[in-house]
């Protein structure tokens, strides 16, 4: 529960956490003003999800954006690197040093920092309309 708001103030408000699902989520949020082909716009969420054996121990908090104007797509990832940094830093301190970098340029990338797992995963979609970003930070233990 304690990690459901970590991206409130910057915009990002999570629904009320879920005892049955041992998670909470941001509702989508448009982060550019035009839509792409398929009629949507670029969007963020917030995520944070629980094991399910234990509803009380975090598995991972994420943030995934949604490319479907291709050409908005440098102002989008713009937005996830400045969410996903404040979101890190309120939880671990520092991100790492090319984190903003990778994210900027819709690369994939693995880090280890502290306790935590940090992972940039950036997916084309197999129609090629667009892409999504997945930022997740994973507790070691």
């Amino acid at each position: 529960k304690e990690f459901c708001n970590l991206a409130a103030d910057l915009g990002y408000p999570s629904r009320p956490y879920k005892e049955s699902t041992g998670g909470c989520a941001s509702h989508m949020i448009d982060v550019t003003p035009n839509p792409g082909g398929n009629g949507l716009k670029n969007n963020l969420a917030y995520y944070v999800n629980s094991l399910d054996r234990n509803k009380n121990k975090l598995d991972y908090v994420s943030l995934i954006l949604n490319v479907n104007n291709k050409k908005q797509k440098s102002k989008a990832n713009l937005e996830l690197a400045k969410v996903s940094i404040s979101v890190f830093n309120k939880i671990n301190g520092n991100a790492p040093e090319d984190f903003h970098e990778v994210i900027k340029n819709g690369e994939s990338k693995n880090w280890i920092k502290g306790n935590w797992k940090i992972e940039v995963k950036t997916t084309v979609w197999p129609t090629g309309q667009g892409q999504d970003t997945r930022v997740e930070f994973s507790p070691l233990n």
